[in-house]
């Protein structure tokens, strides 16, 4: 993991620092404050910004990453599908099992009967809150596209893009901000874990050619 980390060691600084920043705003102001001060951020601009950006926590994104790999390596788009199933079952298993009974916002608050802001076309959910799945999927998939494919100069980009997905799931009123926290640590937990596991780490199968050298040419 060293090896990673140096490799990327700009890239792990700055998601870091966001991370700890969303984990100090947790521990350091109650989750329903936190989250009515961005809700009451809502604008009409913002929210139609912000309901474009989170479509990039969806779980098409990782097809969308496969499928774009197989022109590039097909060990590239193994890597991509390896992080989907394991993102999915963490991201799920946490959800649903071991912290099944978190409410979302919308729930939360209509049982301490206080109204939120629910911007037009956006359909809130009431249960399995903790972590954001979209948050896990946009750092997963960013992450990997930054260690994977973009140039060190433009991995910022892939950075901002997570970013701002995980931030979407609060403004459009989705989670509270230790969900996109615990979210944003797991997609890059996931990223490292299966970019280590394929490209460090390197079992010995894949160093055919068939996932060193081929790819979809056109």
């Amino acid at each position: 993991m060293k090896t990673l980390f140096r490799k990327f060691s700009g890239y792990y600084l700055i998601s870091g620092l966001i991370i700890i920043a969303l984990t100090i705003i947790s521990l350091a102001f109650p989750k329903p404050e936190s989250f009515l001060a961005v809700n009451r951020m809502q604008t009409l601009t913002g929210v139609a910004f912000f309901k474009i950006i989170t479509l990039l926590g969806n779980a098409w994104i990782y097809l969308i990453m496969i499928v774009i790999c197989l022109f590039i390596r097909f060990r590239f788009s193994l890597i991509f599908f390896s992080a989907f199933v394991l993102e999915g079952l963490l991201s799920q298993f946490l959800k649903k099992i071991v912290f099944q009974d978190v409410y979302r916002p919308l729930k939360y608050f209509e049982l301490q009967g206080i109204d939120i802001n629910i911007a037009e076309g956006v359909k809130l959910y009431r249960h399995f809150s903790f972590p954001s799945g979209h948050s896990a999927t946009a750092f997963t998939v960013f992450s990997l596209m930054a260690f994977l494919i973009l140039p060190a100069k433009f991995r910022w980009v892939a950075l901002l893009f997570a970013l701002l997905t995980a931030f979407s799931r609060v403004y459009l009123g989705q989670h509270f901000i230790p969900d996109i926290a615990a979210g944003s640590f797991n997609g890059l937990l996931v990223a490292s874990v299966v970019y280590w596991w394929f490209e460090i780490y390197r079992p010995s199968f894949l160093e055919s050619k068939f996932w060193t050298e081929k790819r979809i040419r056109i």
